[in-house]
């Protein structure tokens, strides 16, 4: 097969990766998400049955952008970290801290692979002291396959978005303190980021 015919082929396999959600034109966003090592790593998550679809974009956030993917019926939230444009001082920073990524050096992409496998841990850690947070389910180089937050398709809204009466912001400043002395005394962590951009609703 001719280089030209593996890189149509290419191209058509990721193209059926967004037939079946709305939107999905987002695909077309910067270089930046969508590499084509990305690209090979959500197909490689396609061909086992990670996910069957990509669709649209939920939100971009200072490191990554996150988008909806589909898993036969169940909607899920792809995090796919920017190769090219993320802090990669910080995140050696906080890598360098860890024990468990004491050893990781070397290029941006490996970084950053670091990194999003810390993410993945990270999760299931305070998922299993009680910490309400989206549920990993894989992880491949720079992209994160975490459930979707929020009711059928549509995400939860970030805290900073809902307007409350005192009562329930009483009831969710309780609730935050809660997962906060979970995540410390049980898991072992600290969030270094917490606010109401990063907590959803």
């Amino acid at each position: 097969m001719s280089r030209r015919s593996k890189d149509e082929d290419f191209d058509a396999r990721i193209d059926a990766l967004r037939t079946r959600i709305k939107d999905s034109d987002d695909l077309n966003v910067e270089d930046a998400v969508f590499d084509k090592r990305t690209l090979m790593d959500l197909y490689s998550l396609a061909s086992k049955g990670v996910i069957d679809a990509l669709g649209g974009s939920v939100c971009t956030g200072k490191e990554a952008n996150i988008f909806a993917a589909l898993s036969g019926e169940r909607v899920l939230a792809l995090k796919i970290y920017r190769i090219s444009t993320s802090n990669f001082n910080v995140m050696q920073d906080y890598l360098h801290g860890d024990p468990r990524f004491s050893s990781v050096k070397g290029t941006k992409r490996a970084i950053v692979a670091a990194w999003t496998r810390k993410e993945y841990r990270n999760l299931l850690r305070a998922e299993q002291v009680g910490v309400r947070v989206p549920h990993p389910f894989a992880m491949r180089e720079n992209i994160l396959v975490m459930e979707m937050i929020g009711q059928e398709d549509a995400a939860a809204p970030p805290l900073k978005d809902v307007e409350l009466d005192a009562a329930e912001a009483g009831r969710i400043y309780q609730k935050i303190i809660e997962y906060i002395s979970l995540l410390y005394n049980q898991a072992g962590l600290v969030h270094a980021d917490l606010s109401e951009f990063n907590i959803l609703y």
